[in-house]
């Protein structure tokens, strides 16, 4: 709290002396803290201050706190329990006389009352500033009244209180800002650190300015970190210096303009450029339009296409602005609202069915405000599958290790969500650049560290289509961007889009090319979801295997004994294993929806029927993964790089291999010990045929189920093995070439190969 201004003319208010400031129910509360905060039956004078805050709920000031300390309890080292009681009598005795002069330093009528706008002028002389918005849900909040009044002197210390426990946020921000704190505070220490607090700014979608971050956490907090009251604070502080920012730029911008707008506003169209001057870019002219028809009620419809629609934002504007933008992240409403239908859909589904059938019942998709759904990584690719998108497991699964939770197998929404934003800008990014100059190195949307090969990509263009291309939206441009993106276009498809953006259809810049590859996806999606998120070549492959299994044309349905096929097939170990045998019995009743016993498979309830089993393995398989990924302690960006080579290796080895519908199709391929070994011996260099034999044991040793192949988990197992025994000094060789090679050189092939 701000201290008693010190160079004020006019005599402070006398203290009350004759109120008792601590109720029977304060005595209880203090007896508690003293209990917990004392040593030796007295509390020491330097933890006096945390005894009051933990009784208060909110940040003490330190001024009068030594205050009193020294004029009632002079040269004390350490305070009784009766000597703590009165210390908080005395301190709140200050507060109030502090209370009764800030309310008559603004009511200066002498009325006994107060509107919200001169509360509001108020605080923000004490260094808080609330938007207006936020002042009135706490009056409502306080009075259990709808219509806004004048308050009575009791009322505004309620409001101050409240504003200043919550350091001028609203109870919704509060409760958001404290699952950030849980978020980031995950040691529970109690602390922030200025590291940690880079990541909460970052999670929340602000654009973060570094040297601010650390001069605000000095300010605010000790040099230790910040504790959760002083968060909120930082919070509030750098929420206004973001708008404060955009308000000085504009004022510097505008000086000398006779039609510039009023000191303390900035227009619409100057705050499109002013916010790439505080670091957010990037971002389409169709979210920053909706976002600004939000802040003046004013729908999307209405003011797209206006060219005279150009509000002006005062400083609460601003707030509102910055606010939805970074709710936004980054995505148009309409957009927003798909992504969450997709995410409720799948979080909600069962391994008995597939969020790709449409149900009945609708029991496929779960409520869209429902904050306790959650994803495995499984259920994210579908996810991203359902939305159109062209990633392979492992993909996900980098994509998914980059935000969740350390020690978490799921993934929230508003997790999901960050992983969507940080797709969204990979997108731009690649667009950019591949639109930017005649030989672009692109960041690779399927992952790998900056900076290295694996996040790079090389496209030319020949000299003699500089001219050309120099500022047009070409055919050649159009399929650079949609073959990075996994969506192989026809000649004549990409020619058709480039008369598009000739004719004026999309800008000739990044977000018109943005809307054309998102235009593409969803017709792709339609056909991934037709196909149960089987791509092309998977479907192809399905429908070879079911032809072999008897399928055969017209009808192309598997019918009496040549369902044993599928079941042999898909069960194989139905013939001697009950349970198994249930289950093919259980999921073919599933997928033709029949009452009694299935007598036809048509393809596509076959394709449900590879979902529905191959899922339930893979889900199985993936947790087992995780298991074994918190005991092998690798570090993630070494799981990352080994996970980006095994599967290539499989991927390889898999196409070049005969084997089972679900081996082909599986998300969560095996790599043989022969593929193993010729790995690490490329590493480590030849081996002898005795360390072959010791290796030999190692991976013997990993595979549980004997069956000569290694899962991915199973195959990390080994390595660590190795790497503990320096196997033939794999230690070093492995440092030497895993990091800046295998995993550099191999991952731009795996895309190409994909």
């Amino acid at each position: 709290m701000p201290s008693i201004p010190q160079s004020q003319s006019e005599a402070p208010e006398p203290l009350d002396t004759t109120t008792n400031f601590v109720s029977a129910a304060d005595r209880f509360s203090l007896n508690q803290i003293f209990g917990q905060l004392c040593d030796h039956g007295d509390l020491t004078v330097e933890r006096v201050a945390e005894g009051l805050e933990l009784l208060e709920g909110k940040g003490s000031d330190k001024e009068w706190v030594r205050e009193i300390l020294l004029t009632n309890f002079p040269g004390r080292l350490y305070l009784e329990r009766g000597d703590f009681i009165d210390f908080v009598n005395l301190y709140r005795r200050h507060r109030h006389a502090f209370m009764v002069r800030m309310f008559r330093e603004v009511d200066t009528d002498g009325s006994g009352t107060l509107s919200l706008d001169e509360i509001v002028v108020l605080l923000k002389r004490r260094g808080i500033t609330p938007v207006m918005s936020c002042v009135e849900r706490i009056f409502r909040e306080v009075t259990g009244e709808r219509e806004l009044r004048d308050l009575s002197f009791k009322e505004f210390v309620q409001i101050y209180d409240l504003i200043q426990s919550r350091a001028g946020f609203s109870d919704q921000d509060l409760a958001r800002l404290k699952k950030v704190w849980n978020r980031y505070d995950a040691d529970g220490n109690q602390v922030l650190s200025v590291d940690e607090l880079h990541l909460a700014l970052d999670w929340q979608g602000f654009a973060v300015d570094p040297v601010e971050v650390e001069r605000l956490a000095l300010e605010v907090g000790r040099k230790k970190g910040l504790n959760q009251h002083e968060f909120l604070t930082f919070m509030r502080k750098y929420r206004d210096f973001e708008v404060q920012k955009i308000l000085q730029f504009n004022q510097e911008k505008r000086r000398g303009d006779e039609e510039a707008p009023l000191e303390g506003t900035v227009s619409f169209v100057d705050l499109v450029g002013l916010l790439k001057e505080i670091g957010y870019t990037d971002v389409s002219p169709e979210v920053l339009q909706e976002c600004a028809a939000l802040v003046h009620l004013v729908s999307r419809e209405m003011a797209e296409g206006i060219a005279s629609f150009n509000p002006t934002f005062t400083f609460d504007g601003l707030y509102h602005f910055l606010e939805n933008l970074r709710a936004s992240h980054g995505f148009a409403n309409e957009e927003r609202v798909d992504l969450r239908h997709a995410f409720g859909r799948f979080s909600n589904e069962q391994f008995s069915r597939s969020g790709f059938i449409e149900e009945d019942d609708a029991s496929s998709s779960a409520p869209e405000d429902d904050e306790e759904a959650q994803v495995s990584v499984l259920k994210l690719l579908h996810v991203l599958r359902w939305l159109g998108y062209q990633l392979e497991l492992w993909q996900v699964v980098e994509k998914m290790d980059s935000i969740r939770m350390v020690g978490s197998a799921y993934l929230s929404l508003e997790e999901f969500l960050r992983i969507m934003a940080k797709v969204h800008q990979q997108e731009i990014d690649c667009i950019r650049k591949m639109l930017d100059d005649d030989k672009q190195v692109v960041p690779n949307p399927l992952g790998g560290r900056p900076g290295s090969k694996e996040s790079t990509m090389s496209h030319e263009v020949p000299a003699s289509d500089q001219a050309d291309e120099s500022n047009q939206i070409t055919a050649r441009r159009l399929k650079r961007v949609f073959h990075h993106w996994g969506y192989p276009m026809a000649s004549q498809e990409l020619v058709a889009l480039s008369k598009e953006f000739a004719q004026g259809s999309f800008s000739q810049d990044v977000w018109g090319v943005a809307q054309v590859l998102r235009r593409h996806r969803k017709k792709v999606r339609e056909l991934v979801r037709k196909n149960l998120g089987f791509h092309r070549l998977e479907v192809e492959f399905l429908q070879e295997a079911f032809g072999r299994m008897g399928a055969t044309p017209p009808e192309f349905k598997l019918k009496g004994k040549m369902l044993s096929n599928v079941v042999r097939e898909l069960f194989p170990g139905a013939e001697r294993d009950q349970h198994e045998r249930s289950r093919a019995h259980w999921m073919l009743k599933q997928v033709t929806k029949s009452q009694g016993n299935c007598e036809a498979l048509e393809f596509q309830e076959f394709l449900h029927l590879v979902r529905l089993r191959l899922d339930l393995s893979t889900e199985a398989r993936l947790q087992e993964e995780h298991r074994a990924l918190e005991v092998l302690k690798f570090v993630p960006v070494e799981a990352a790089e080994w996970r980006i080579i095994f599967h290539k290796l499989a991927r390889a080895e898999q196409s070049a291999t005969t084997g089972g519908v679900l081996t082909q199709v599986s998300a969560t391929p095996v790599l043989s010990y022969v593929a193993v070994e010729a790995l690490v011996s490329s590493i480590a260099g030849e081996c002898t045929e005795s360390d072959s034999e010791s290796l030999q044991e190692v991976l013997a040793s990993a595979d549980r189920e004997k069956k000569g192949k290694l899962f991915f988990w199973e195959f990390l197992t080994a390595v660590r093995a190795l790497m503990e025994s320096n196997w033939h000094n794999i230690n070093e060789e492995a440092q030497k070439l895993v990091v800046d090679a295998w995993a550099a050189k191999e991952v731009d092939a795996l895309y190409m190969n994909r």
